[in-house]
């Protein structure tokens, strides 16, 4: 159990208390809570008044309520960036007035906002650091997730209609034997920097992808050619009327192909 924990714990049990029978109740050994409470006499916390001899109750003064101690406490891990122990706290024992105010102060913290210079800035909770925001190199959920609400594919994959829908280009084409994709671009949209994808940033996608991962799914792309800004065809080294799958897929997240080194950050 962590010093915090102990913290409030303690704050919840009487005020009159037996170190001894409430160190035993949370799992703390005797040694350890006297050791704690020191601790926080020297954080000028609390007042511990030990009892002398077997029968003594010892007694704690505290300095701060428990709302006041808690939240507190809590600001300083969300200040601190903190956030899974902050998370954790919401699980502790506490009243429920003071877990509603934890929890909404905690949704404060995440959602969309803009800073003194008016740049967007996304905060969400996550379990663990990120491995990559890289399309090349994403193979967890997480990540995939997180780097979908960066970068587009050319389409994406309906689980529930079990289709192909248009996403970064509007419409394709196969020939008959399912050898050659033409893919159109849409002309609306744009990168987070504000310029519009093209062609050549497919192409710059296909060919890193290829040399950084190899995917299997990309083994049979013979050539990925542009005849004009906002058309690209995919030459397949033999039929796969499935190709259109794989550009669904996280990997083939579409990025610029000049302005990667300055706008993707690789974690």
């Amino acid at each position: 159990m962590s010093f915090n924990t102990f913290l409030f714990s303690t704050i919840c049990f009487a005020w009159n208390t037996s170190i001894i029978k409430n160190a035993i109740r949370i799992n703390v050994k005797i040694k350890n809570a006297k050791l704690i409470l020191k601790k926080l006499e020297e954080r000028n916390l609390l007042t511990w008044e030990r009892g002398q001899g077997r029968g003594h109750r010892s007694v704690l003064t505290f300095h701060k309520n428990l709302h006041d101690t808690v939240l507190s406490y809590f600001d300083d891990l969300l200040n601190n960036e903190k956030v899974a122990e902050a998370m954790n706290l919401l699980k502790e024992k506490l009243p429920i007035h003071i877990k509603e105010e934890l929890a909404n102060r905690l949704y404060a913290c995440f959602g969309y906002s803009a800073d003194e210079q008016n740049k967007e800035i996304l905060k969400i909770p996550l379990p663990r650091p990120l491995s990559t925001l890289d399309p090349a190199l994403i193979y967890v959920t997480t990540e995939s997730h997180i780097a979908r609400q960066i970068f587009d594919t050319l389409v994406l994959y309906n689980g529930e209609t079990k289709s192909i829908e248009p996403h970064l280009a509007h419409y394709w084409e196969a020939s008959n034997d399912y050898q050659t994709w033409p893919l159109y671009l849409r002309k609306e949209v744009r990168f987070h920097h504000g310029r519009t994808p093209t062609a050549e940033d497919v192409i710059y996608t296909v060919e890193r992808l290829k040399e950084i991962a190899n995917p299997w799914f990309l083994q049979d792309v013979k050539e990925v050619i542009s005849s004009s800004p906002l058309m690209v065809t995919f030459h397949l080294y033999k039929p796969d009327s499935l190709f259109l799958h794989y550009l669904s897929l996280a990997n083939m997240l579409i990025i610029p192909y000049v302005d990667i080194k300055i706008h993707l950050i690789l974690l």
